[in-house]
């Protein structure tokens, strides 16, 4: 099925005219390291523009200083490193934030480290709300795709084809010439939820699936995806499933996207431009 608006209409989350901020959703996103800690800005910094009411980014304690000054609207969360990225002793730390938030994104700009890894595994292992899994957390994953079966998570997994290549063992080529049935196949086998980037993004649950129509190749560049990560967990928080989240976070992102490349050209839009023009994404979508 092609993703259309009505169907991003129907499934927007809605909030009361007295909600306040805890209504909205909590967010915690996990990842950074040094030389990566724009990724984990953008992604907090869309989540924030999805609308989720409280969003914290756990990064490394060493870095935090960095997070502080560049993100005015989301918290910290400041975690025991190692040479600059998390250490395996922060893991029980992090489970223990992570269960009072309505979803976690962990991934933007994590490193591979055995801390990140540590940090996963107790995420899957006890964390049972909704879990967005991306980047360096995905190669981390890839090692052992078995972990998913600890894990009573609802988990939308967002790899571009590289990512997917590692995580399911086929070649980049056979899984951009199906892109569908690989990730449907994924998804059953390991009863999660994937999200496969790329051109016509494909979401599905194993059973449902998804082609997403908006976007275009101005996007393709570092850090879109980071952008994608911030708006799924965002709407994941405010109360959709992670499959859905995944539906209407990328027709959301393309559709900013969209609006970012005619004001500044393929060639010369940023991933910032994108979570810029959400909010006239968000806009355009609701006057519909």
């Amino acid at each position: 099925m092609i993703t259309n608006i009505d169907y991003v209409l129907k499934n927007l989350p809605r909030h009361s005219d007295d909600a306040h901020k805890g209504d909205r959703g909590r967010v915690l996103i996990i990842g950074g390291s040094v030389g990566l800690t724009g990724a984990m800005c953008m992604a907090s910094n869309a989540a924030l523009r999805a609308g989720a009411g409280l969003i914290t980014a756990a990064v490394p304690d060493s870095l935090n200083h960095i997070f502080e000054t560049k993100l005015t609207e989301v918290m910290t969360l400041p975690l025991k490193d190692n040479n600059g990225e998390i250490s395996v002793e922060c893991a029980k730390d992090v489970l223990k934030f992570a269960l009072k938030c309505d979803a976690v994104a962990i991934g933007p700009g994590l490193g591979v480290s055995e801390g990140g890894r540590s940090v996963l595994d107790l995420l899957l292992c006890e964390y049972s709300k909704k879990l967005i899994i991306d980047a360096d957390a995905l190669n981390i994953l890839s090692k052992d795709v078995s972990a998913f079966g600890k894990s009573s998570a609802d988990i939308l997994l967002t790899p571009h084809v590289g990512e997917m290549s590692r995580l399911c063992g086929k070649s980049s080529e056979e899984i951009s010439r199906n892109r569908e049935s690989v990730a449907l196949d994924f998804a059953k086998k390991h009863n999660v939820s994937v999200l496969l980037k790329g051109k016509d993004t494909v979401i599905t649950d194993g059973n449902e699936i998804f082609v997403n129509p908006t976007g275009n190749n101005g996007m393709a560049k570092g850090g879109s995806g980071d952008v994608l990560t911030g708006v799924c967990v965002s709407l994941a928080a405010q109360g959709v499933s992670a499959f859905k989240s995944g539906v209407l976070g990328a027709y959301i992102h393309g559709a900013a996207g969209d609006l970012a490349k005619d004001k500044f050209t393929e060639y010369a839009m940023t991933p910032c431009d994108i979570i810029n023009n959400l909010a006239d994404a968000f806009k355009k979508i609701s006057e519909n």
